[in-house]
């Protein structure tokens, strides 16, 4: 499926320099990039502007993805998302539970950023 070079990615993670790396990516690839430290913040975004993707870590101390997720797809299926994790305490073993919840797809931490470049363009919808 063919991404749509202007839409607009709600991109959540606590890690500071993960979010900036992934930001740049995103940017880079001609897409408009919100971002957000963690859940509670993600929230506040999606009340305020609309997105076309959400991408989200799954463990931050103030609003988890897992909880996220789940509020996401309680307000809509339509809004594509897509999980990723990895790293200290097992967090590549939650991407399943992030998949049962909702979420689209899912990437284990670290992963090549074409990988994550596919994983965007192909959740997205075309235009």
């Amino acid at each position: 499926m063919a991404a749509s070079r202007h839409a607009t990615i709600l991109l959540i993670d606590d890690e500071e320099d993960a979010r900036d790396l992934l930001s740049a990516c995103l940017r880079a690839s001609g897409y408009r990039v919100l971002t957000a430290p963690d859940g509670w913040g993600a929230i506040e975004r999606l009340a305020e502007t609309p997105v076309d993707l959400v991408v989200t870590d799954v463990f931050m101390p103030r609003g988890d993805g897992l909880e996220l997720i789940r509020a996401i797809r309680n307000w809509t299926r339509r809004l594509p998302i897509l999980a990723i994790s990895g790293g200290d305490g097992g967090g590549a073993d939650m991407l399943p539970v992030a998949r049962l919840l909702g979420a689209d797809a899912a990437l284990s931490k670290p992963f090549p950023l074409q990988d994550f470049r596919s994983q965007v363009a192909d959740l997205l919808p075309a235009g």
